[in-house]
């Protein structure tokens, strides 16, 4: 498929899957005869993982740790879990920052209260 199919298929814009592949965090496409890209099933499986990432919080360069490489090495299942499990602690994190941050906010509104 060309690139405005994987864009329909997916969901995800034109210029969002060439940023992707100027990163090199999709395989490379191989070119019709005429020059075209021609995208297969596994782009478009790529793509999702890539997008799905990054709405989790995962930076691109923690994304391109996750993939296979250009070169063809592969990341173990055991490096991507504990990505997955460190991504968990550091949202863990946040929202204990946050809600510290709610407290000290209800408590100064308390204070302004009280003191009107």
């Amino acid at each position: 498929m060309r690139i405005g199919e994987l864009a329909r298929e997916t969901g995800i814009s034109i210029s969002r899957i060439r940023f992707y592949e100027a990163r090199e965090l999709l395989p490379q496409a191989p070119r019709t005869a005429n020059g075209y890209r021609s995208y297969g099933a596994e782009a478009a499986n790529a793509l999702r993982f890539v997008d799905r990432a990054q709405r989790l919080g995962f930076s691109l360069a923690e994304i391109k740790g996750a993939i296979p490489a250009p070169n063809g090495s592969t990341p173990s299942l055991s490096a991507i879990v504990a990505a997955l499990r460190q991504k968990d602690e550091e949202i863990d994190r946040l929202i204990q920052d946050a809600t510290a941050k709610k407290q000290a906010i209800a408590a100064l509104l308390e204070e302004l209260r009280c003191a009107t």
